[in-house]
């Protein structure tokens, strides 16, 4: 089993979006966050994530 930390780029940021609404409980619409997270990709912040890979 390996843990290994990536960062999330805004052409990946699809394949993300399911588990931040699970994460978030379906709080908000897909495009509401998809919106939130292209401004935050505009202003430089970064997103993380944390991999397990599974044999």
């Amino acid at each position: 089993m390996e843990i290994t930390f990536n960062r999330i780029l805004k052409p990946d940021f699809p394949l993300v979006l399911p588990m931040i609404q699970k994460l978030m409980n379906n709080e908000l619409s897909n495009t509401i966050v998809s919106e939130r997270f292209a401004e935050m990709f505009e202003q430089y912040y970064e997103c993380w994530g944390i991999y397990l890979e599974i044999p």
